[in-house]
């Protein structure tokens, strides 16, 4: 056999970096208390992170864990982050131990799986269920098995946990994750019961009695961070009420003030509310809406008189009736088309709708405007940005959209044939790498052939032939890996040119003139930064650059 010399012998061309997933761990425990100890949040995460070092293709951006939250929604703060960041494309794979952590809703977890995440180009990985929704159809028989198992699953601990908690009540134990701001928890014998802390309970008479004074939310909320009393959260975190050693003080929210003046179990009551199938204890409401609600009396000692709280509730009914009886009550909300989108350009906080009313020739009318979430706090993140109206924003972001693509220059369907066949050249182009990668890898396995013969003729030693034996091993593995990388994005290629395609068909809906919808927003639109002189920076899902290139490139 002819010999490669060595002038002529080429080298291992490097493999070209392919896509690194950007990868959001997710975790969740629910709140019946009943996970095994190895679904714990930290070995939830703990294990996803093991299964993404053991993956070259995949790096971690963020964590996120729901703790004490049910599977049967989706209406969870950590998981509706994850989503947020998806929509961003900060992350563009989801792992989670099990599908169970993920949701116990079988129809919903079949429209994350089966339209929601393909549309937005999201794979998804169940470690424990080894399931991978670029290897795996979220329709086969075997994972709406599992999504249908873990909703009845759910179903049958509620009705276990419910019968438990109404026992629990029947014995006037407290069955609340966190005592009611002003109580310590104790455990005597088969009870949980309330007991007073008398440091926070100060804190709650003085609330009930500036309230009754006539103290306003704002004028409460001064004199507690002036006085540096944590708000309930901060104060079940450090285990003081007022500030000390240098901790982080933070203002309180309206909405803690409304549970706290609220909240009967400040005169001793004991709460077993049931709504929609979900039944809370140790809490009150303003009002029920569904089910039984059952009150044990003189379950606990009271914080404040019977007299003061009644009087309390008494002017919320009253300022509540004042309201209903408004003329704002039949004028139904228009949808927030800018929920999720808008941020501060000064702080990086969220932009929140207000809405007020307005008269005009045909009656009242609604106005909507926007805020800095931050611009009510008093602390040390109070943001002074500028309220910004709808009819304002509106103008902005139309401007935007005309700037930015020079929409009266495209034609949809040019843009989307053009679109189509780009998607075919980058196919064609996969294809080829692919068949690069299988013919280095064919040469690689011929060089070992050729190392055997030229160590048998003596031209190298063993150690030479082993040593270019375990390199060559390692680039075909490379190359494999490559392969199996260079597949995948072939088969997410229909999904990503639909994507891609829907985005430029949503794209020409916003000719000048035409409504902005909400639909259109969140198709074209990352976010949108708020700046305090009326400017924003709108960041498009793609740039008007690409769009025009695209168009260019077909001529």
């Amino acid at each position: 056999m002819a010999r490669t010399s060595k002038k002529n012998r080429q080298t291992a061309v490097p493999v070209k970096k392919e896509k690194i997933y950007s990868v959001g761990i997710y975790a969740r425990l629910s709140v019946d208390g009943t996970d095994r100890k190895n679904e714990s949040i930290d070995n939830q995460l703990n294990m996803c992170r093991e299964y993404v070092r053991a993956h070259e293709d995949m790096e971690i951006f963020d964590c996120y864990s729901d703790l004490g939250k049910t599977g049967t929604n989706f209406q969870r703060d950590d998981f509706e982050r994850l989503m947020a960041d998806v929509r961003m494309r900060k992350v563009d794979c989801i792992v989670v131990k099990d599908l169970a952590r993920f949701g116990r809703n079988h129809l919903e977890m079949g429209n994350y799986l089966g339209k929601i995440f393909p549309f937005l180009g999201v794979r998804f990985i169940a470690v424990n269920d080894n399931f991978d929704n670029m290897d795996g159809d979220p329709e086969t028989l075997g994972v709406q098995l599992k999504n249908l198992v873990n909703e009845l699953y759910a179903k049958d601990i509620a009705v276990k946990i419910r019968s438990s908690r109404v026992k629990q009540f029947e014995r006037g134990s407290f069955s609340g994750c966190h005592p009611v701001y002003g109580y310590d928890v104790v455990k005597e014998g088969n009870r949980r019961v309330l007991i007073v802390n008398e440091e926070a309970a100060v804190i709650v008479r003085e609330l009930f009695d500036r309230f009754l004074r006539g103290d306003t939310y704002d004028d409460i909320i001064g004199w507690l961070y002036a006085d540096k009393v944590h708000r309930p959260s901060d104060y079940r975190k450090y285990g003081h009420v007022h500030q000390r050693d240098g901790k982080e003080l933070h203002n309180w929210h309206k909405a803690t003030l409304n549970q706290i003046l609220n909240n009967c179990a400040y005169i001793g009551y004991l709460i077993c509310e049931q709504k929609d199938g979900e039944r809370v204890t140790g809490r009150t409401s303003t009002k029920v809406l569904t089910g039984e609600l059952k009150v044990r009396e003189n379950n606990h000692e009271p914080i404040i008189s019977e007299e003061v709280f009644h009087e309390v509730v008494r002017r919320f009914e009253a300022r509540s009736q004042k309201f209903s009886s408004g003329s704002s009550r039949n004028l139904p909300m228009d949808e927030d088309i800018y929920k999720d989108l808008l941020y501060c350009g000064m702080c990086g906080g969220k932009f929140t709708r207000e809405c007020g009313l307005a008269n005009c020739s045909g009656g009242k009318v609604r106005n909507y405007q926007y805020r800095c979430v931050n611009k009510e706090t008093i602390d040390d993140r109070r943001c002074d940005s500028k309220r910004i109206s709808l009819m304002v924003l509106n103008r902005l972001v139309e401007e935007a959209l005309e700037k930015e693509f020079s929409l009266s220059a495209m034609k949809q369907k040019d843009l989307v044939a053009a679109s189509k066949r780009q998607a075919e050249m980058e196919k064609k182009r996969l294809q080829k790498e692919l068949e690069e990668a299988a013919d280095k890898i064919e040469r690689l396995k011929k060089d070992g052939s050729e190392d055997y013969i030229r160590y048998r003729s003596g031209e190298i030693t063993e150690q030479e032939m082993t040593d270019k034996a375990s390199q060559r091993k390692k680039d075909i593995r490379r190359l494999q890996d490559s392969q199996k990388v260079l597949d995948r994005r072939l088969a997410e290629m229909d999904g990503r040119t639909e994507k891609r395609n829907h985005y430029l068909r949503t794209l020409m809906k916003c000719r000048k003139g035409t409504p902005l919808t909400a639909e259109v927003l969140h198709a074209l639109i990352e976010k949108i930064e708020v700046f305090p002189d009326k400017r924003v920076k709108v960041h498009f899902v793609y740039s008007g650059k690409e769009v025009n290139a695209l168009r260019d490139g077909d001529k």
